[in-house]
């Protein structure tokens, strides 16, 4: 119990999983994530970090297409941004590794990718296709030392 009170991995990933069960259950998604055709759903050993920053782009764009959202608690809200920060951080030690580049040139580079990329996942929200994409994204500890 103690690591799950200190905020360590253990804990990262459970509320993962609460974050995740909250979001079927608030918004309504039916799709399971085998059926989903997602960021990582050509089977990789290791994600790549453009999938990491698309899935952050998709929880930005979640927060932002559902900012008015009545349901939508601060509490939630802040979950998914802590998710989408996940992502990003995911997306640049993804970037760094690959590309064997400095943490500043990486974050460029992410950040770039997830600017450009979220009224396009504004719009898939719109289309009900979000949520599908969002639940086929790999877990942030793909990319190492998470």
């Amino acid at each position: 119990m103690r690591q799950a009170t200190m905020g360590g991995a253990p804990a990262r990933r459970i509320a993962r999983a609460l974050l995740g069960l909250a979001l079927a259950a608030c918004l309504g998604a039916e799709a399971s994530a085998q059926d989903a055709r997602g960021p990582n759903s050509e089977s990789s050993a290791k994600a790549d970090w453009q999938a990491f920053a698309d899935c952050a782009a998709g929880y930005r764009a979640n927060i932002k297409s559902r900012q008015s959202d009545p349901s939508r608690t601060p509490a939630m809200r802040n979950m998914i941004q802590e998710q989408a920060d996940d992502y990003l951080r995911a997306a640049i030690r993804s970037y760094m590794q690959a590309r064997h580049a400095a943490q500043e040139d990486a974050a460029k580079a992410v950040n770039a990718r997830i600017e450009g990329a979220v009224d396009r996942f504004v719009a898939m929200d719109k289309t009900g296709e979000l949520d599908r994409f969002l639940e086929a994204c790999p877990q942030p500890d793909d990319a190492g030392d998470g």
